[in-house]
């Protein structure tokens, strides 16, 4: 059951595995991993809440569960609960130092927290550690427009235009920029 709601989650059929995560959290409720797998699940299928109580119960089972605690971080950014997200995402850099998307969502959560120099210092440690990575790339850009650093900005937009040349909004944001000092 629980084999096979995974391989349906990742094929993006969400609500097809959900009654086999059900009866496979039934027949073993303390596999931290189906309670992962269900979050994927919920949040796939726009069940925040419910997704965000699987995640945690994931770790509350075994808190090393970084896929489950990134992710929780992403949910709990989203609903606009930045404090929570960043503790959850700054929990995830010290059990994985080396995940570029830990890094890349922490920048947001402090992008959007109005810590601006820390969010570029995540961006940059992304990018560091992944520097094909057009999001951190692209989101780089956006706070280094927001102090003013628009050469800067320049580069990381074209970088992220480079790498998803379908990227329109870097190619919006090198416009808007053309005239910028």
């Amino acid at each position: 059951q629980g084999n096979l709601a995974v391989l349906l989650v990742d094929q993006g059929r969400p609500a097809e595995a959900l009654p086999h995560l059900q009866a496979a959290i039934v027949a073993m409720p303390e596999l931290p991993g189906l309670h992962y797998t269900l979050g994927r699940a919920l949040a796939a299928l726009g069940r925040a809440d419910g997704a965000r109580v699987a995640y945690e119960r994931a770790l509350e089972l075994d808190a090393g569960q970084v896929s489950a605690r990134l992710n929780l971080g992403i949910l709990l950014a989203q609903a606009g609960r930045l404090a929570e997200a960043r503790q959850q995402l700054e929990e995830v850099v010290r059990q994985q130092p080396a995940l570029p998307e830990a890094r890349a969502n922490l920048g947001i959560v402090l992008a959007e927290s109005g810590r601006l120099a820390e969010a570029v210092a995540s961006y940059e440690e992304a990018l560091r550690l992944r520097p094909g990575y057009v999001l951190a790339h692209y989101n780089l850009g956006n706070v280094l427009v927001d102090l003013g650093r628009y050469g800067e900005a320049r580069r990381h937009f074209a970088e992220a235009l480079r790498l998803a040349p379908e990227l329109d909004a870097a190619r919006e944001m090198l416009e808007r920029l053309r005239d910028a000092p």
